[in-house]
């Protein structure tokens, strides 16, 4: 879980950064830097395992052919590029803001680091090291420190956050639901219901969504569709709902869905936790400078490195399982 969400905090911008940070582009860079920011360096080696990456969780889940697509409307190449430094960005300023926090290895931590760092370069092999440009051990070693940095920095952040959120507040209901784009159609619909049919199996002949039974907590549907659905009884159905470009029907099969209840409090608490930090992240990031080589960036392609099923997070796992 911990690993997920920092993998979530940096799957996020373009180019140096976020969108709203300051971007300076220059020259004079020595070898091998892509960017600078507040005196920490990305190197091309650090920008090439990170692509290496992204490379190969696209070629495992989709094959060869997905390279000839675009996302975001981009060659998945340049998206690839685009999102590695994104998260190098990220992981460059939260090391910096861990520094305030005094936020540090311990001695076994930093014996983890260097045994993850063994394995993968033991893993990647001498040739694609070659192709990397000089890659060398104490390089991975300092990349998995301060990602192991960056996940501590995290939960230093959201230690203060409340855990406890009330049944009330994240309570989930489920409906079984009926929508169409003509009104006349669900009035039809009431009216064979008050001569006794039954409401399951019309659902069947007049839904146009593909999804029959929903379940959601508060502040995910459209506040129409909640008021309604948060007011039914068990078996009740509701009135017409105009929503969504067309019109629903419910029938309530749940007041309380305890398993979906728990669901629901997780999601809260992590999106409280992810503001506390952005708060913090976001404050720090004011008037912080990236300088970003373009040049070298325009040059890097992630087939430099050829992965296979290397996965550089996955050897992360393997040495930390939580904080």
């Amino acid at each position: 879980m911990a690993l997920a969400v920092i993998l979530i905090l940096l799957m996020t911008a373009a180019g140096c950064g976020d969108k709203d940070k300051q971007i300076v582009l220059t020259t004079g860079f020595s070898q091998d830097e892509v960017f600078r920011l507040e005196g920490e360096v990305c190197t091309r080696q650090e920008l090439l395992v990170y692509m290496m990456n992204l490379h190969g969780q696209y070629d495992n889940i989709f094959g060869e052919g997905i390279w000839d697509t675009e996302v975001s409307g981009m060659p998945l190449e340049d998206y690839i590029k685009r999102t590695a430094i994104a998260r190098l960005y990220k992981l460059k300023m939260m090391k910096l803001l861990a520094a305030s926090y005094q936020v540090e290895l311990s001695r076994e931590e930093e014996a983890q680091v260097k045994e993850a760092a063994k394995e993968f370069m033991s893993d990647l092999g001498a040739s694609d090291m070659a192709k990397a440009g000089g890659l060398k051990q104490n390089m991975v070693q300092n990349m998995y420190a301060e990602y192991r940095i960056a996940e501590k920095l995290y939960h230093k952040l959201i230690e203060n956050v409340n855990p406890e959120i009330s049944d009330d507040e994240a309570r989930t209901i489920t409906v079984r639901q009926v929508f169409t784009t003509d009104r006349s159609e669900l009035e039809e619909l009431l009216s064979r219901l008050e001569e006794g049919e039954d409401y399951d199996t019309l659902s069947f002949a007049y839904n146009e969504k593909d999804d029959y039974v929903i379940s959601f907590p508060k502040g995910k549907m459209d506040k129409a569709v909640e008021d309604v659905c948060f007011s039914l009884a068990e078996d009740e159905v509701s009135s017409i709902v105009e929503a969504d470009g067309g019109y629903y029907l419910f029938r309530c099969i749940s007041t309380y869905d305890r398993e979906e209840t728990d669901r629901s409090k997780q999601e809260i608490l992590r999106k409280r936790q992810k503001e506390a930090f952005r708060q913090v992240y976001d404050a720090f990031c004011q008037g912080k400078e990236c300088y970003l080589n373009e040049k070298l960036l325009d040059e890097t392609i992630s087939g430099e490195l050829s992965s296979g099923s290397l996965d550089f997070f996955e050897i992360y796992s393997k040495y930390f399982k939580g904080i």
